[in-house]
């Protein structure tokens, strides 16, 4: 039986961020923007669940930098259709 893997809105959103500049490479400043700290640290902690917990995103050569890994560019392709 597959297991149904369920993302946060927050995390959908981080996902979105890749979809909508069409590539696979992002630096955080691309990701949170102009936030506030509220919302920094709530993408913060989304960032390490997609890296750490969905294994959908992992840290470039730069720690600035995440890059989809092959589960998530899986993900965003199966949402893109």
């Amino acid at each position: 039986m597959e297991t149904v893997m369920r993302l946060e809105p927050i995390e959908l959103y981080i996902l979105d961020c890749f979809r909508e500049h069409e590539t696979e490479r992002l630096p955080l400043s691309e990701i949170v923007g102009d936030s506030t700290v509220t919302r920094y640290t709530v993408l913060g902690d989304a960032l390490r669940e997609l890296e750490l917990q969905h294994g959908m995103l992992q840290r470039g050569e730069r720690l600035d930098i995440f890059e989809l890994t092959p589960l998530g560019r899986q993900y965003i392709a199966i949402c893109a259709r």
